[in-house]
Parts: structure tokens; sequence; C-alpha cells
């Protein structure tokens, strides 16, 4: 019994992707902590201190310190890329990098003393993902 006429139907599935999140950092590239510490100085604390409502008086001081800290480092929003790989961990991305690094050197340089690092972080790497993979889904 043999037919060449199947009946097939293909279904493509496309995952959904994740949305960027979007954080507000503090922009620190030009602060100065002795102007900061000075402004902070200057505003008047003893306002605060004349206040009886404790709510009122946290606001209060509160909004001061915001106000010196927004002008010294600035609130901005930055994208936040959801990792895909919840084993890969930043002591593995680290090792990960100096195996890039040697590897390029081998090559530009032609060394097998690169070559050599760059072949016992590779088995570095292979070991630690595999060790932080299975730890992952051992506790899941």
């Amino acid at each position: 019994m043999s037919d060449h006429s199947l009946i097939y139907a293909v279904r493509k599935f496309i995952p959904n992707k994740r949305g960027q999140i979007k954080k507000e950092v503090r922009n620190l590239k030009h602060f100065v902590k002795e102007d900061f510490i000075y402004d902070l100085l200057n505003i008047p604390w003893e306002m605060v201190e004349t206040i009886n409502d404790p709510n009122l008086a946290w606001r209060v001081w509160e909004t001061n310190f915001n106000e010196v800290l927004n002008w010294h480092a600035p609130l901005r929003h930055q994208r936040v890329r959801q990792s895909s790989i919840p084993w890969l961990n930043s002591n593995i991305k680290n090792l990960m990098r100096k195996r890039d690094y040697h590897k390029k050197q081998s090559v530009k340089y032609n060394s097998e003393h690169h070559w050599r690092l760059y072949q016992a972080f590779r088995n570095n790497v292979n070991i630690q993902l595999r060790k932080s993979k299975s730890h992952y889904y051992l506790k899941k």
C-alpha cells in the first residue's frame, strides 16, 4: 500500500519577541562629589525640622534632596535587554571575553602562547556553562 499524494499542512511558529525594558538610571558622567555636597549643605534643612507632620516633612526633605540630585546626576532612560539565557552569569561572560581576546591575539600574531591560553579558557567556559546550566535546571 503506497500513497504518493499525501495531504499535509505546515504551521510556522514564530515566538513572540520580548519587549525591551526601559529603566531610569542616573547619569554620573559629569558628577562632582564636592559640588554635590556643597549644594546639599546650602539647602535650608531647618524648614524640615519645623514641620510637625512626619509625612509632610519627609516629602519636603525628599523634594529638596531630589532637586539637588537631579541637578548633579540627572535621570535618563536606558533600554535594557532581557537575558535570554538565564544561566549565563557575569563570571562566564568575563571568561568568554578572555577566551575571545586570546583567540584574536593568536590569530593576529600567530602566537602559540595565546593559542594555549585560548584553549584553556575555551575549555573552562564550556565546563562553567555546563555546570551553570545543570544547576539552573536542577533548581527549576
